[in-house]
């Protein structure tokens, strides 16, 4: 009888320290059914997601995993239930109760009773998404490192044979001038030929529908020449858009940047909107040409998503305060008020799966930071939205 109350106790004893432990831990922690319902869930893990201890007890593993997610992870829960592994680690992503993504990093095994039946799982749950936001931001400077030194050398390349085919077509615009004025002379030596050769001209003529070549050739090599000229802007624009060397300050002309960008989402916002510009004389402002274009460009895109059709975006530049402000506002959706405060955080969007990463804001935040500048954002749903950038002239008189 004493070896049963003494094992009694030790279990007693032993459930106490991993009840206090299970509380206490830095790392969330919880018991969850076969089924997916959390039984008991610890302090750290309702930070983790934000939730209350009382509003956990009401869900499930299935109602806070990202849909994505959820078929993976029920697949190694069907393993560990079956006996064919032991326990096993995997990432996986918790919506959170505000609706942001939590990535997490789980640590499962499963506890059976004495005849090996499965009772429960218990899970380690770990917050990573510092971790990997910083992979996923380091992923994205990369692939927009490749991307510029792709871009710029694109742009070498189709300057050359753009520039040498745009010189022809104004040789021969010249040349077909002057071919059409010859004919301009033979025509008026008419009274001079026979009737056959003046019926056979005129035959031949009607034949190539010489009235209007004459016209539509003109057209056709002005047209040519424009579509021509359309191409080298987007070329400039696309060297502009990645001037200068990447973290290396000059100064620069914010104006430039921005027609830059305009021009490169140009078939992005000319279905949605008109542009209505207004340039203030500004001094250059000392910056990364480049990742201050790439701010331009992010904040343009967004403009021009958030609107349905016939909206308009109005872009202003004006000095200010030992700097220069950039100002584009748009007509269209606007965001809710209690979305403002998370436009910058990392991976936040207010447009629906798959139309966009929540990246553009937060790194357009960090570089206008990196910078020494701000960035702000006024809202109004149904009305639109206003971003203003600040940047110094002067990096030293940054605030």
């Amino acid at each position: 009888m004493l070896d049963r109350i003494q094992i009694e106790s030790a279990l007693k004893e032993s459930e106490d320290r991993f009840s206090g432990v299970f509380e206490i831990s830095s790392i969330g922690m919880a018991l969850v059914s076969l089924e997916g319902r959390w039984l008991k869930v610890n302090r750290s893990l309702c930070e983790i997601v934000g939730y209350s201890g009382e509003e956990m007890l009401t869900k499930t593993f299935q109602d806070l995993t990202r849909p994505n997610d959820l078929d993976g992870k029920m697949k190694l829960v069907e393993k560990l239930v079956s006996g064919e592994i032991p326990y096993f680690h995997t990432e996986n992503r918790y919506l959170h109760k505000d609706g942001h993504v939590v990535w997490v990093f789980l640590s499962v095994f499963l506890v059976r009773d004495s005849k090996g039946a499965p009772l429960y799982l218990v899970s380690q749950i770990q917050d990573i998404t510092g971790r990997k936001k910083a992979e996923e931001i380091l992923l994205e400077s990369e692939k927009l490192a490749a991307i510029g030194q792709l871009s710029a050398g694109v742009a070498h390349e189709i300057n050359n044979p753009v520039s040498y085919v745009y010189s022809n077509t104004a040789m021969l615009q010249k040349y077909v001038s002057a071919l059409l004025s010859l004919i301009e002379v033979y025509e008026k030596t008419e009274n001079l030929w026979t009737v056959r050769i003046a019926e056979e001209i005129t035959d031949f003529k009607k034949k190539i529908k010489f009235n209007h070549l004459k016209t539509d050739i003109y057209n056709l090599l002005v047209e040519s020449r424009q579509g021509l000229a359309k191409v080298t802007s987007i070329v400039q624009a696309l060297r502009d858009y990645t001037r200068g060397t990447p973290n290396e300050l000059e100064y620069f002309d914010l104006r430039g940047g921005i027609d830059s960008a305009l021009t490169l989402a140009h078939s992005e916002i000319a279905s949605k909107a008109r542009v209505e510009k207004e340039y203030c004389d500004i001094p250059a402002v000392q910056c990364v040409p480049a990742q201050v274009n790439q701010v331009f460009m992010n904040v343009l895109m967004n403009a021009a998503q958030s609107i349905a059709g016939n909206g308009v975006i109005y872009v202003k530049t004006f000095p200010h305060e030992d700097g220069v402000t950039v100002e584009v506002a748009d007509t269209g959706c606007g965001v809710a008020p209690e979305a403002i405060k998370h436009l910058f955080d990392p991976f936040f969007t207010t447009r629906p799966v798959g139309k966009g990463a929540g990246l553009g804001l937060y790194v357009s935040y960090n570089i206008v930071k990196k910078h020494r500048g701000s960035i702000t954002v006024e809202s109004e749903v149904g009305k639109g939205t206003t971003v203003r950038i600040w940047l110094p002239v002067n990096q030293e008189k940054g605030r």
